[in-house]
């Protein structure tokens, strides 16, 4: 496939959709680029960065700035294999479903307020970063969005996984 074509099905796979992935500035980084060059334009979504969310909700791991591999063993996960979308996207999905939930039970049950716990955790981390960075991706996942809608993922590529406010499709 054409990488035009390929980010053309992208985008729509995407559409407005909350995009997450662990480290996201740089999926962010890489498909901007893509769709510079190939398309002119930019991706509009907002993003999580679940590398900045994980440790706002859980400071007690003192994982902070540690890599996804770390965090999918503090809940028993592992991905298949590391550094393969496909699975860096489940593992990445599997690791938001978790924190949704953790999210919910300290009453963080919007958008708006998972992206401002990320921004603040981004403040507060050695080397700051990105955290909710604005830009999009693709699993399901429960929650609720900025509007108090629920909150729906899709597993996708680049372990990046969007969030539809939407509920589930």
């Amino acid at each position: 496939m054409a990488p035009d074509e390929a980010l053309l099905q992208f985008l729509e796979c995407a559409g407005r959709e909350v995009l997450v992935g662990f480290n996201a500035p740089f999926d962010q980084a890489v498909l901007d680029r893509a769709l510079r060059e190939h398309l002119g334009v930019r991706l509009p979504n907002p993003w999580i960065d679940l590398a900045q969310l994980a440790p706002a909700l859980l400071p007690e791991a003192r994982l902070a700035g540690r890599p996804l591999d770390d965090w999918l063993a503090l809940f028993g996960l592992r991905a298949q294999s590391r550094h393969r979308a496909v699975f860096d996207a489940y593992a990445t999905a599997e690791l938001l479903l978790i924190l949704l939930a953790r999210a919910g039970a300290q009453g963080l049950t919007s958008v708006s307020q998972l992206r401002a716990a990320c921004e603040q955790q981004a403040r507060f981390s050695p080397g700051g970063g990105a955290g909710a960075a604005e830009a999009g991706g693709v699993g399901r996942a429960a929650g609720r969005g900025s509007g108090g809608e629920a909150l729906a993922g899709r597993q996708g590529s680049a372990g990046s996984v969007p969030v539809s406010r939407g509920g589930p499709r």
